[in-house]
Formats: C-alpha cells, sequence, structure tokens
C-alpha cells in the first residue's frame, strides 16, 4: 500500500473484520515510508463482507469491500474483492486539502511542489471575514477591494468550475488560500511549467483530458501531472464573462 507521501510509518496495520458478528483480524503491510515530510495523516481500513457462509463454525466469504479512510485523503474503496488467503494490493490514496468553508479539494505533486487540482471556491479570507460577491457588472469594474463572483451568476457552475476572484482578493494579505497554503508566485508556475517539459509542452500535461469541460476538441491533452486544469472563465474590465481562463500569480 502506497500512502503516497502522507506521512504513516512504514510497517504492519491490523483491520478488523466483523461478519455477523464475529471478529476476525488481520494485518495489512505498508511498505512506503514518509516520516520526515511536514503534512502528517493516519490510515485505517475496514473490511466488510457480502455473500457470507459458514463452514466448520469458520466465517468464509466470496466478497469483501475494503474501505481506506483517513485524516487529509480521500475514502478508497475497493468493491468486491477476493480474499482468500494473503494478499498484495497496490493502493494510491488521494491526498486533500480543505478551506475555511469545509470545501475539500485534491491536491497532487508535481515534481517537488504540491497543487490544488481543483479550482478554488471559497467565500471568505482565512480569518474568517466574508467576500463580496458581486453579481453587478458596473460595481464590479469599479471595485477597489476585494470581491468573488460565480461565472455567469449561476451557482451550478461553482460546484463544477470554482469562483472567480479580482486582484484584490488574490493580494489580501487576510490570505483566500486554505491554511498552509498560498496563491502561487509567477516563479512557482514557472518552476512546475518547466518540470513538465517548457510552456509548449506543459499545457497539455496540465488540463483534464476529453471535452466535459472544455468547448473544443481538446486534442493533446492528457493531464498525465494529475493537475486536471478546467476553464473556470474570467471576467472583463468591462464586468462581462468570457470563457477563457487565466490563473492567479502573487507577489511573493
Amino acid at each position: 500500500m502506497d500512502d503516497q507521501d502522507c506521512g504513516v510509518p512504514s510497517g504492519i496495520y491490523i483491520y478488523s473484520l466483523i461478519v455477523q458478528g464475529i471478529r476476525i483480524n488481520k494485518k495489512m503491510l505498508l511498505v512506503d515510508s514518509h516520516q520526515n515530510i511536514s503534512h502528517s495523516a493516519h490510515l485505517k481500513q475496514q473490511v466488510s463482507s457480502s455473500l457470507t457462509q459458514f463452514r466448520n463454525s469458520k466465517v468464509m466469504s466470496d466478497q469483501y469491500l475494503l474501505r481506506i479512510t483517513g485524516t487529509a485523503i480521500l475514502t478508497h474503496e475497493l468493491r468486491n474483492l477476493q480474499i482468500t488467503g494473503n494478499l498484495i494490493l497496490d493502493i494510491t490514496v488521494t491526498r486533500t486539502v480543505m478551506d475555511i468553508d469545509g470545501n475539500i479539494y485534491k491536491i497532487v505533486k508535481i515534481g517537488d511542489q504540491w497543487w490544488m487540482a481543483e479550482n478554488l471556491k471559497v467565500s471568505r479570507y482565512r480569518n474568517g471575514d466574508i467576500m463580496t460577491n458581486e453579481q453587478s457588472d458596473s460595481e464590479w469594474i469599479n471595485l477597489t477591494t476585494g470581491a468573488r463572483c460565480i461565472y455567469d451568476n449561476n451557482q451550478t457552475n461553482m460546484e463544477i468550475f470554482g469562483t472567480l476572484y479580482n486582484w484584490h482578493a488574490v493580494a489580501d494579505g487576510r490570505n483566500i488560500a486554505p491554511e498552509g497554503w498560498h496563491v502561487p508566485s509567477d516563479q512557482e508556475w514557472q518552476t512546475m511549467v518547466n518540470y513538465l517539459g517548457s510552456a509548449g509542452f506543459a499545457g497539455r500535461k496540465l488540463k483534464e483530458r476529453g471535452t466535459n469541460h472544455w468547448n473544443s476538441q481538446n486534442t493533446g491533452a492528457t493531464n498525465e501531472s494529475g493537475f486536471t486544469a478546467i476553464s473556470g472563465g474570467h471576467r472583463s474590465d468591462s464586468g462581462g464573462f468570457g470563457d477563457k481562463s487565466n490563473f492567479a500569480i502573487s507577489k511573493l
């Protein structure tokens, strides 16, 4: 099992299986250790069974569900798992981060950097102060303080594409990023682009594949980085919405 840099020490982990009131303790070996990183998490395994039968007073099962949960990871499930003896499972968990509103985002490691793999949709600064959700075109273009908006002022778009922020919100010292995170600098973007093979190649490795969230044929997109970039659109100087995206850069 791979803990994906979650900081879980390598070793043997015990999980408990309960079938029709009978408990069976099992062991799971974690061979990948990342104990020296700053982010820590724990894993626990829960296994339940179906199609259970008794044979000579022993619990027998044809299919199992393995659920792996923990802090700062997505719940991972393996269904219809066959367990008849010792079993080696190759499991990669997905790390996450949570903002002040309780929104949970997938994160991905690209080179030596960690990036959010989803667009931000927080409505408050890190200290809890609320950002104005400005719907008016005329008000938007005259703002001198931080504000946010949703593409086409349609709440459904936020769930898929995230939230749009003006520069005042991005540059605000109260910070729109989750605790421990920040809006990336131009140099940090460039480091990531160089790792992916320069500007001529990075885009296709960053973009989500297919046309579910892209208007064009999206030719060449592989998302091999795991960044899963989708276009959340933009709001222009006139206050109108457009379908091209700009990703924020801070002045760190």
